[in-house]
């Protein structure tokens, strides 16, 4: 389902009726919002006529100001309208087998008395809100100056009543993708003015409801505006194996630790075979036993509900015992579904235990968004957005990046090499303990991102006494023999944006996923090497070195 909305800054031209029909041809949503329309309701029936958009509301035009037609697909959506406001109009959207929610189209005011009006309106009005809620349309205004181009900053004044309407109830900006302002003045050189003031913003219930939805920024014609494209299901990715994670709510089951101990056979001293045959036993437990915690939930509220309705009836000694036991389950399952998002958030800075389950949900939607690429610029300045295409160009970019090449000779080592004595030699490379093993795994973070394999280090903290024995064997045999297994030594990659709202690969930057197994042996290395890097690494080196600062203003003679 995808909602258009565009101030198209007076609907009554035949240039812009012929934009209209072109953007309901191309991107076929199933909502259309049109702003700043300056003339009456009633010259909307020819787009009716010329569409597929059967229904309609509005707010009428003041004049040669303002105006908000909204026009739906009745063959697809139920649209209830709500009593409007001059500057917005809301209305709840129905579909069959999805629950309701409510959707608000707004064309601020530039005035900015008239603006605060406005958001006083939106506290008001959600101030008795229990619905998931979607806000699009032409905000006339920045959440902050990095929203502008040109012309002077906005003042605190300007940006402190939106904020505070943002805060208050939680709404969450949806991004963009496509080009970073919506608006411009049209003028040229320091002229010209920039911003972003048409956007989408939604609250929690909303981004849960419809977690892949993303906003295009569509080109600017016969507007001053962009017309923006909200895709509630996202982009359907090209479709990809799923690969095996462990979950920390499984800790929480009491044959888990029985299904460890079962499993994991390190008999043949090979430790990708173990821990391959382990993935296999606990993937065949999740779907048969330890089950989806959602579905369980629900299952588990609609026994609770008829229990309690029985019991209404008539006491049973039975019943109110099997009410106990299924509060507890249920107890059970929500500090599993909590323990889940916490994991799935990566949020370090909240101790674990407290009832966050909402806010790591969100924070889990928020990072899951931002990290997703829906679309690059190509070198022609229009937008990709095929996820074969990204992706093809992704591996193309990176294989080019980092490809090998033939350099010239290398000169001669200087004489002046560190020294290391014979005994700081022999505590580099004597062999691997299992203290030094243990102690490093337990110094890992526990929910850092997992490799290949899926496994974190938590993993091995909780089952240390199961594991850690074949762990420290392979890393003894790696560090004695130099040779690592190739399952072992492979990584994910994964790409990180550098800059909000990225356009271009370069924008990404590159982040190798190990597999624990490396990172505990990475971890004894830079263990034993640091008491030795002040001799190692040059007096004029300022990286590295805690306490030492940079030497950049020295120069040799």
């Amino acid at each position: 389902m995808k909602v258009l909305v565009w101030n198209c800054r007076g609907a009554g031209n035949d240039a812009t009726f012929r934009t209209i029909c072109e953007l309901v041809r191309s991107y076929d949503p199933v909502i259309l919002v049109l702003l700043e329309t300056r003339v009456a309701s009633q010259k909307a029936k020819r787009i009716i006529r010329r569409t597929r958009l059967s229904d309609m509301a509005a707010v009428e035009a003041t004049g040669f100001a303002g105006g908000i037609w909204l026009f739906w697909r009745a063959d697809l959506v139920e649209v209830e309208v709500l009593p409007p406001n001059p500057q917005a109009l809301s209305v709840i959207i129905r579909r069959q087998n999805e629950a309701d929610w409510l959707f608000t189209a707004l064309y601020a005011s530039p005035n900015f008395t008239s603006r605060s009006a406005l958001w006083h309106y939106l506290v008001d009005f959600a101030s008795g809100l229990s619905l998931p809620w979607l806000i699009a349309g032409s905000f006339n205004e920045i959440s902050s100056n990095a929203e502008k181009q040109g012309g002077a900053p906005s003042t605190q004044r300007r940006l402190s009543q939106f904020i505070q309407v943002m805060d208050e109830f939680h709404l969450t900006n949806l991004g963009f993708s496509g080009p970073k302002f919506t608006w411009t003045n049209g003028r040229h050189g320091l002229a010209n003015i920039k911003e972003r003031l048409d956007k989408a913003l939604c609250n929690d219930q909303w981004h849960t409801l419809f977690p892949e939805a993303w906003v295009q920024h569509l080109p600017r014609v016969n507007s001053d505006h962009c017309p923006i494209l909200i895709s509630l299901l996202g982009v359907v990715p090209h479709p990809l194996r799923r690969p095996f994670r462990m979950e920390a709510a499984w800790l929480t089951h009491p044959m888990f630790e029985t299904l460890v101990q079962q499993s994991w056979n390190f008999s043949e001293k090979d430790l990708p075979l173990t821990i391959e045959q382990f993935v296999v036993a606990v993937t065949t437990w999740n779907r048969e036993v330890f089950g989806n915690i959602f579905w369980n939930k629900k299952r588990v509220l609609a026994r609770l509900h008829g229990i309690q309705k029985a019991l209404s009836l008539a006491s049973n000694p039975f019943r109110e015992d099997l009410e106990s036991h299924l509060t507890v389950e249920y107890n059970q399952l929500l500090l599993q579904e909590e323990m889940l998002w916490y994991q799935k958030s990566r949020s370090n800075w909240l101790m674990f235990g407290d009832a966050n389950t909402r806010f790591f949900h969100t924070s889990t939607l928020i990072r899951r968004k931002r990290n997703r690429i829906m679309a690059l610029k190509n070198d022609d300045g229009t937008w990709c957005t095929n996820q074969i295409e990204l992706q093809a160009r992704a591996v193309q970019h990176f294989q080019q990046l980092f490809k090998t090449e033939v350099v010239g000779p290398v000169s001669a080592l200087p004489q002046s090499l560190p020294y290391l004595t014979p005994q700081e030699v022999t505590a580099l490379v004597h062999p691997i303990s299992l203290m030094e093993v243990k102690n490093a795994v337990f110094s890992l973070g526990p929910f850092k991102a997992p490799g290949p394999d899926g496994i974190q280090p938590f993993f091995y903290q909780r089952f240390w006494d199961t594991c850690g024995p074949a762990l420290t064997t392979v890393i003894q045999d790696m560090f004695q023999s130099g040779h690592i297994p190739v399952d072992l030594n492979k990584t994910l990659i994964t790409l990180i944006p550098k800059i909000d709202h990225p356009s271009s690969l370069t924008h990404f930057r590159p982040i190798s996923l190990s597999n624990v197994t490396m990172r505990i042996l990475s971890k004894i290395l830079v263990i034993r090497v640091w008491p030795l890097l002040t001799k190692l690494i040059s007096p004029f080196q300022g990286s590295f070195i805690p306490g030492r600062q940079a030497t950049d203003n020295i120069v040799l003679v």
